[in-house]
């Protein structure tokens, strides 16, 4: 059997017999329905040493992100989805880590306290009713339970099986991008988002970055029967689905995660010593533009040292103990936030225990711990505005998890002309001269201060650099999906900086809007709604 042929036969297992391990609770009994299953691609050989389960247990308990850890599943390593307690469990109240402060300017306003879910977990009403499981093990119905702050995204979720769900990645502007694997289709989810279904689609296919000018990459059937590859597609409204490139790969199970980087996708390999990916420069797939061109783009890089855990972001450093002690290091799990900072999900390799971390612009690092009660292996999926992406089993949710810290923002006055559409901050020059916050020096996070919080869990926001010198930017913030809005439906700012020596100032903001359907314009414009 080819390499690429195993893994996905590997895969493939392992994945069967962890969904068949929740149902039953039993992997003994999961391990010999696996051994007798014929639907298996290739077969598995029944009479596995067992001398060599231990060695294999090992590897996999300290997190090996390769082929030999799914080996080690198929001969006996899985992992059980956790019972619900009996008695309501209280969340733990989110918890400060003091590390290595950040190596930027940091904001001198004193943060708020972390928001601490207080509410309960309610007990099964029927014990002989399953959980609804989504994703990978956890019901989520009783997840969303816990949450004080939280609500519907608009991004629906759907399963194919336990273990093979809807995907969601995020592009440089923080759009988020999904694919219904019940249908095979791809979305952009933004007012006039484009979609596609993909000409085919296996157990395999799945996202695996958006990348620059509306390209979406995906792992994808080749046309070599012992492989896939991979896929840039045009997400672009009037061309969407249209194949641009496409990079034949052997990327698998064994060969790390792609992560991306200025000029493309670069490989990192957890498993191995020292900071990943290791090389930003050594491309494995370039970024592409919709006319095939090589381009680069201004993504942020994340690159983490798992014996740590050390996080690098542009240059910007946060080091902090590792709140599952033993962390199954995804860096695809760790998003670079709008506000100078990360948020990240770690799970224990062997038992699934959860934990979601957010570093903030200061250096300083935060934790929640999902509460073992309730489930291992949560499907959590961060975004750039800080919060986490939740599936239920219908819809993602969207909870805020920590607090938002005020310094971050811009709290004080605004001032709309409404005919000339325009915003003006009074006193922001002297705030920022008095107080120098960490985003008066970063374009990204400036737009976003102006903007202000996103306050409505069914909110989304995309930033976007329009163009940027030694002069100044200008950025584009987009904030839409306004519930409390009957005409409006999503307001964007026209942010023009002007670069100097203390950093960025403003030269003009102006304003534009979208209108709730059958309420006016579905584009945005300076014009108001009806």
């Amino acid at each position: 059997m080819s390499d690429m042929k195993f893994e996905r036969t590997a895969r493939h297992a392992a994945a069967w017999m962890r969904a068949e391990a929740e149902r039953v609770a039993d992997p003994n009994a999961a391990l010999a329905r696996l051994m007798a299953d014929e639907s298996v691609e290739g077969g598995l050989d029944p009479a596995l040493p067992e001398q060599a389960v231990p060695a294999r247990r090992q590897r996999l308990w300290v997190g090996l992100a390769s082929a030999a850890a799914v080996v080690a599943m198929i001969v006996g390593i899985v992992v059980v989805g956790g019972e619900q307690s009996e008695a309501p469990t209280l969340i733990s109240p989110a918890t400060t880590v003091e590390p290595t402060p950040a190596t930027t300017p940091a904001p001198t306003t004193t943060p708020d306290s972390t928001l601490a879910p207080s509410t309960t977990v309610s007990p099964n009403p029927d014990p002989d009713v399953e959980a609804p499981l989504a994703g990978r093990g956890i019901a989520f119905v009783e997840l969303a339970a816990l949450l004080d702050v939280y609500g519907g995204s608009g991004i629906d979720h759907a399963c194919v099986t336990d273990w093979r769900c809807t995907d969601l990645v995020f592009d440089i502007t923080g759009a988020p991008i999904s694919f219904d694997p019940t249908t095979g289709t791809i979305t952009r989810h933004v007012r006039n988002g484009a979609s596609f279904t993909l000409p085919s689609v296996d157990d395999f296919t799945y996202l695996v970055a958006g990348g620059p000018d509306n390209v979406v990459y995906v792992l994808q059937p080749s046309s070599r029967a012992e492989s896939n590859d991979l896929v840039a597609y045009s997400l672009a409204d009037g061309d969407a689905g249209r194949e641009i490139a496409r990079f034949p790969t052997s990327y698998g199970i064994g060969d790390g995660e792609l992560i991306p980087s200025p000029n493309g996708l670069v490989t990192a390999s957890p498993s191995q010593p020292g900071m990943q990916p290791a090389e930003i420069d050594e491309i494995a797939v370039p970024w592409v533009d919709r006319n095939g061109n090589n381009v680069s783009s201004p993504v942020p890089v994340v690159r983490a040292d798992f014996s740590g855990i050390t996080v690098t972001i542009e240059g910007r450093t946060w080091t902090f103990a590792d709140p599952v002690e033993g962390a199954y290091p995804a860096l695809r799990q760790f998003m670079p936030t709008f506000d100078g900072g990360f948020v990240g999900v770690l799970q224990h390799a062997a038992d699934g225990r959860t934990a979601v971390v957010r570093g903030w612009s200061d250096g300083t690092v935060e934790t929640w711990e999902l509460p073992p009660e309730v489930g291992v292996f949560a499907n959590l999926e961060p975004d750039r505005t800080g919060r986490v992406l939740i599936p239920t089993g219908e819809r993602f949710i969207a909870a805020q998890l920590f607090a938002v810290r005020d310094g971050d923002f811009w709290t004080e006055r605004r001032d709309f002309d409404n005919e000339a559409w325009t915003v003006t901050y009074p006193g922001l020059d002297d705030y920022l001269d008095a107080n120098n916050p960490g985003w008066e020096n970063d374009p990204i996070g400036f737009a976003n201060a102006l903007a202000g919080r996103v306050d409505s869990p069914a909110e989304t926001r995309t930033i976007e650099i329009i163009n940027s010198d030694a002069d100044g930017a200008e950025i584009h913030v987009t904030t839409e999906g306004f519930l409390d809005d009957d005409s409006g439906f999503g307001s964007r700012l026209v942010v023009r900086l002007r670069a100097t020596d203390q950093g960025y100032r403003v030269d003009q903001v102006d304003r534009t809007q979208a209108c709730q359907p059958g309420r006016g314009h579905q584009d945005y414009q300076p014009a108001p709604c009806i």
